[in-house]
C-alpha cells in the first residue's frame, strides 16, 4: 500500500485529535479514533526494563481510561506530539513520533513536563477514515 499526501495528512490529524480529545475531556471522541479492538498502552523506558505499565484494549477499556484521565487532569494537561514519521504497511501504515505531556499544577502555579517519550503507532484505513489499531507510548526515562 502506498500512502498518498491525503493519507499522510489524515493520519497526522488523527494523532492531533487524540491529543485534543484527551486534553479537552471527550472520552467518546477519543474512543472513536480506535478500531473496536484497538489498543493503547504505555511502556517503561528500555533503561527501566521496558515493561508494560498499562494496557487498554477495546472501546470499553479505552473509554474508562479516557474518563479517568479527564477526572485526574481536569483539563490542566496538554499532550504534544511531533516529528511523525510514517511508513506504508501491507495493511495500512506504521508511525513513530515524539511526545510529551505538559501538566499544570494550579496550586503551585507551575507547569512541567510529566512524560516524555515516543509513540509507536499502527494505523488502518477504514470506510470512515484512518483509525488506530494500536498506540504504544514508551517513556524516555
Amino acid at each position: 500500500m502506498e500512502l498518498t499526501t491525503d493519507d499522510r495528512l489524515a493520519i497526522g490529524e488523527l494523532c492531533a485529535r487524540a491529543c485534543h480529545l484527551l486534553d479537552f475531556n471527550d472520552p467518546d471522541g477519543y474512543v472513536g479514533l480506535f478500531l473496536p479492538d484497538g489498543v493503547f498502552q504505555r511502556r517503561a523506558s528500555p533503561s527501566a526494563g521496558g515493561e508494560v505499565m498499562f494496557r487498554h484494549q477495546g472501546h470499553g477499556e479505552l473509554r474508562a481510561f479516557a474518563e479517568k484521565m479527564s477526572s485526574l487532569r481536569q483539563g490542566l494537561a496538554r499532550h504534544w506530539t511531533a516529528n511523525l514519521a510514517l511508513a506504508p504497511t501491507t495493511d495500512g501504515a506504521a508511525g513513530s513520533s515524539y511526545t510529551m505531556l505538559v501538566a499544570t499544577d494550579p496550586e503551585a502555579r507551575q507547569v512541567g513536563i510529566s512524560i516524555a517519550g515516543t509513540y509507536q503507532d499502527v494505523f488502518a484505513k477504514t470506510g470512515t477514515g484512518w483509525r488506530f489499531v494500536s498506540r504504544t507510548v514508551t517513556d524516555d526515562l
